[in-house]
């Protein structure tokens, strides 16, 4: 299991979640598309 810190950027439309990694490669969506993007990046890892 790799740990993601996951910071969500209220009073924005549409919110834009910031996915930061062990690493500090830090990936940028918006939350709409967020269950699509996670599935995608975790099945990359």
């Amino acid at each position: 299991m790799i740990p993601f810190v996951i910071h969500e950027q209220a009073f924005t439309q549409p919110s834009i979640i910031k996915l930061t990694t062990p690493n500090d490669y830090q990936i940028d969506f918006e939350s709409t598309l967020a269950n699509q993007t996670l599935a995608k990046l975790l099945s990359v890892l």
